[in-house]
Protein backbone atom coordinates (compact mmCIF):
# COMPACT_ATOMS: atom_id res chain seq x y z
CA UNK A 1 0.00 0.00 0.00
CA UNK A 2 1.14 3.55 -0.90
CA UNK A 3 2.18 6.40 1.25
CA UNK A 4 -1.02 8.67 2.03
CA UNK A 5 -0.66 12.43 2.22
CA UNK A 6 -2.39 14.62 4.98
CA UNK A 7 -3.73 17.36 3.32
CA UNK A 8 -2.99 20.14 5.81
CA UNK A 9 -3.51 24.39 5.04
CA UNK A 10 -3.67 25.78 2.66
CA UNK A 11 -2.06 22.96 0.26
CA UNK A 12 -4.27 20.99 -2.68
CA UNK A 13 -4.27 18.08 -4.32
CA UNK A 14 -1.82 19.42 -7.05
CA UNK A 15 0.52 20.72 -4.50
CA UNK A 16 0.66 17.43 -2.31
CA UNK A 17 1.59 15.90 -5.86
CA UNK A 18 4.28 18.35 -7.08
CA UNK A 19 5.99 17.98 -3.69
CA UNK A 20 5.48 13.71 -3.74
CA UNK A 21 7.34 15.01 -7.25
CA UNK A 22 9.97 16.21 -5.53
CA UNK A 23 9.26 19.47 -7.22
CA UNK A 24 9.68 22.87 -4.48
CA UNK A 25 6.62 24.89 -4.29
CA UNK A 26 7.36 28.84 -3.34
CA UNK A 27 8.14 30.03 0.41
CA UNK A 28 5.42 32.19 0.42
CA UNK A 29 3.06 29.01 0.34
CA UNK A 30 5.51 26.96 2.98
CA UNK A 31 5.62 29.56 5.22
CA UNK A 32 1.35 31.14 5.41
CA UNK A 33 0.55 31.47 8.60
CA UNK A 34 -3.06 29.20 9.01
CA UNK A 35 -6.22 31.49 8.54
CA UNK A 36 -3.72 34.74 7.52
CA UNK A 37 -6.30 36.15 4.72
CA UNK A 38 -3.87 39.15 4.19
CA UNK A 39 -2.10 41.61 5.85
CA UNK A 40 -3.98 44.90 6.60
CA UNK A 41 -4.00 47.98 7.87
CA UNK A 42 -7.41 49.09 9.18
CA UNK A 43 -9.47 52.10 10.12
CA UNK A 44 -12.52 51.96 12.62
CA UNK A 45 -14.38 53.78 14.91
CA UNK A 46 -17.60 52.17 16.88
CA UNK A 47 -20.68 53.91 18.65
CA UNK A 48 -19.67 54.24 21.59
CA UNK A 49 -16.53 56.27 21.13
CA UNK A 50 -17.69 59.19 18.99
CA UNK A 51 -15.36 60.99 17.59
CA UNK A 52 -12.76 58.86 18.22
CA UNK A 53 -10.61 56.51 15.58
CA UNK A 54 -8.46 53.31 16.20
CA UNK A 55 -5.52 52.83 13.28
CA UNK A 56 -4.61 48.77 13.23
CA UNK A 57 -2.74 46.15 11.92
CA UNK A 58 -3.90 42.67 11.66
CA UNK A 59 -3.73 39.05 9.48
CA UNK A 60 -7.21 38.08 10.31
CA UNK A 61 -9.18 41.20 9.13
CA UNK A 62 -12.44 39.14 9.45
CA UNK A 63 -12.39 38.41 12.90
CA UNK A 64 -11.24 41.76 13.79
CA UNK A 65 -13.69 43.16 11.97
CA UNK A 66 -16.45 41.06 13.90
CA UNK A 67 -14.59 41.89 17.19
CA UNK A 68 -15.53 45.21 16.75
CA UNK A 69 -18.87 44.59 15.30
CA UNK A 70 -19.76 43.03 18.81
CA UNK A 71 -17.74 45.43 20.93
CA UNK A 72 -19.70 45.76 24.42
CA UNK A 73 -21.88 43.50 23.34
CA UNK A 74 -23.25 45.37 20.80
CA UNK A 75 -25.63 43.15 18.10
CA UNK A 76 -22.95 43.43 15.51
CA UNK A 77 -23.72 46.79 14.87
CA UNK A 78 -21.15 48.54 16.55
CA UNK A 79 -19.34 49.88 14.09
CA UNK A 80 -19.84 53.58 12.63
CA UNK A 81 -16.69 53.12 9.78
CA UNK A 82 -13.98 50.65 9.02
CA UNK A 83 -11.58 51.46 5.91
CA UNK A 84 -9.24 47.88 5.33
CA UNK A 85 -6.14 49.30 3.25
CA UNK A 86 -5.24 45.43 1.82
CA UNK A 87 -1.39 44.99 1.46
CA UNK A 88 -0.46 43.26 -2.16
CA UNK A 89 3.36 42.79 -1.23
CA UNK A 90 4.25 39.14 0.09
CA UNK A 91 6.38 40.19 2.73
CA UNK A 92 5.86 43.24 4.76
CA UNK A 93 6.93 44.05 8.12
CA UNK A 94 2.98 44.61 9.02
CA UNK A 95 3.91 45.66 12.81
CA UNK A 96 7.32 48.18 11.55
CA UNK A 97 4.84 49.90 9.14
CA UNK A 98 1.90 49.94 11.67
CA UNK A 99 4.49 51.90 14.29
CA UNK A 100 5.62 54.45 11.18
CA UNK A 101 2.13 55.34 10.82
CA UNK A 102 0.81 55.46 14.19
CA UNK A 103 4.43 57.45 14.65
CA UNK A 104 3.71 59.45 11.40
CA UNK A 105 0.10 60.55 12.58
CA UNK A 106 -0.51 64.08 13.93
CA UNK A 107 -4.11 63.91 15.62
CA UNK A 108 -3.99 63.94 19.42
CA UNK A 109 -4.03 60.45 21.04
CA UNK A 110 -7.52 59.52 22.96
CA UNK A 111 -6.04 55.89 24.82
CA UNK A 112 -3.01 54.29 24.45
CA UNK A 113 -0.90 54.51 21.28
CA UNK A 114 -3.98 53.93 18.30
CA UNK A 115 -6.93 55.12 19.65
CA UNK A 116 -6.74 59.10 18.16
CA UNK A 117 -9.74 62.10 18.79
CA UNK A 118 -10.02 62.34 15.25
CA UNK A 119 -12.72 61.89 12.43
CA UNK A 120 -12.16 58.64 10.75
CA UNK A 121 -12.41 60.14 7.20
CA UNK A 122 -9.55 62.49 8.13
CA UNK A 123 -7.45 59.42 9.68
CA UNK A 124 -7.89 57.17 6.35
CA UNK A 125 -6.88 60.20 4.51
CA UNK A 126 -3.79 60.58 6.27
CA UNK A 127 -3.02 56.43 6.44
CA UNK A 128 -4.01 56.53 2.48
CA UNK A 129 -1.22 59.43 1.96
CA UNK A 130 1.28 57.56 4.35
CA UNK A 131 0.97 54.31 2.54
CA UNK A 132 1.30 55.78 -0.91
CA UNK A 133 4.77 57.06 -0.16
CA UNK A 134 5.69 53.67 1.49
CA UNK A 135 5.38 52.60 -2.88
CA UNK A 136 3.85 49.50 -1.52
CA UNK A 137 0.83 47.75 -3.52
CA UNK A 138 -2.59 48.13 -1.58
CA UNK A 139 -6.27 48.22 -1.95
CA UNK A 140 -8.68 50.18 -0.22
CA UNK A 141 -12.08 48.96 1.33
CA UNK A 142 -14.49 51.08 3.03
CA UNK A 143 -17.87 51.10 5.01
CA UNK A 144 -19.50 53.32 7.14
CA UNK A 145 -22.93 52.97 8.71
CA UNK A 146 -24.10 56.17 9.94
Amino acid sequence: MGKSYKLKGRYNVEQVAARKRGEKLPLTLDFMPRGRTSFTIYVVAVRDHPNVTKVGRTTKARQRKYSYECWNLAAGDAITHWTEFTLNDEFVDLPALEKHILSSLDFSIYSGKEWFAAEPEDVVRVVDCLLAETGLNYEIESSNDN
